[in-house]
């Protein structure tokens, strides 16, 4: 990659099978590697270890605050049964409201 590029963190190369991880550069058959790659540098993104979003849009929160909702959920959801082992971290989904359930238009 030329030192005049930025930003650049792997490149793909279809046509080539082999693939050189230390230089970043990835062929057909790196494709798990780039994906780990790609999803630890994605991991390490998220400072706080939250991310909000309401429907699609991101919801940015304070470190304060994402620290507070990840310490609530983690602290109730620990307390259920097989909720003891967060280490691979936790996905909460919540469906959208209906009318009448607290949302808009109630």
């Amino acid at each position: 990659m030329p030192e005049a590029v930025s930003g650049v963190i792997a490149r793909y190369d279809r046509a080539r099978s082999e693939s050189r991880p230390e230089e970043r550069l990835f062929g057909s058959e790196g494709v798990e590697a780039l994906a780990s790659l790609l999803f630890d540098r994605w991991r390490r993104a998220e400072p706080t270890g939250v991310a909000l979003y309401g429907g699609t849009r991101r919801i940015p929160a304070k470190a304060f605050v994402a620290d507070f909702l990840a310490g609530g959920v983690k602290g109730m959801v620990r307390a259920l049964k097989g909720g003891e082992d967060l280490a691979q971290g936790l996905t909460l989904f919540i469906g959208r409201e209906e009318a009448g359930d607290g949302g808009e238009g109630s």
